[in-house]
């Protein structure tokens, strides 16, 4: 019972309004905050050192810098050697910008923790990992894939209720998608042609 009423429980945490947001807002993917980041650190920062650490088109860049640039929140500055460079710099309004949205996410997330301490935090922490390591060993693998490739198994299901096969078969459509990198394993809906389950 305690096992069913922790995956609950994880499950509630997981669909909270909040944690969705902060999983689908992840602002080390956001370039224009990365941006800032780096302005705020870094000295004689130029697009073409943008275009590098990042791995992306300059014009890719370019787009980025112009955002950031309109809302006044970044200038460029000429280098006092060489009229041909332009230095990125963070003004006033982009470095106020940069500490409440620090601040923002660490409020939010010291609300979510409330009195937990350090002790707790790090168990916590522990316990998640191996839950993520005990999901993702070869084991678990193949004993989630007997478990709901046994086609008689699920047609007993099926002839109690018709939701055991429909469920079994969004679990094992995500699932396929998965590991296939497919982007939105929730949106899948391939089917399996040749009649046969994806192998996990």
């Amino acid at each position: 019972m305690k096992k069913e009423t922790i995956i609950k429980n994880i499950l509630t945490i997981a669909h909270q309004p909040y944690v969705v947001f902060s999983t689908k807002i992840d602002t080390r993917n956001d370039k224009s905050i990365e941006t800032l980041k780096i302005l705020s650190t870094t000295e004689n920062v130029t697009a073409s050192y943008l275009s590098e650490k990042f791995d992306i088109k300059p014009s890719s860049v370019s787009q980025i810098v112009k955002k950031l640039e309109d809302s006044g929140m970044v200038t460029r500055e000429k280098s006092g050697t060489d009229s041909r460079i332009n230095y990125l710099k963070l003004t006033d309004k982009g470095r106020e910008s940069l500490i409440e949205s620090n601040a923002t996410g660490q409020s939010l997330q010291d609300a979510l923790f409330k009195d937990f301490t350090d002790e707790e935090l790090t168990n916590f922490d522990s316990y998640l990992t191996r839950l993520i390591d005990n999901i993702s060993n070869d084991d678990f693998k193949k004993q989630l894939h007997d478990v709901f490739s046994d086609d008689e198994r699920w047609n007993h299901f099926d002839r109690m209720s018709a939701r055991f096969e429909r469920e079994r078969s969004r679990m094992l459509d995500a699932e396929h998608a998965h590991h296939h990198g497919h982007p939105h394993p929730h949106h899948f809906h391939g089917g399996f042609g040749d009649g046969q389950r994806p192998h996990f």
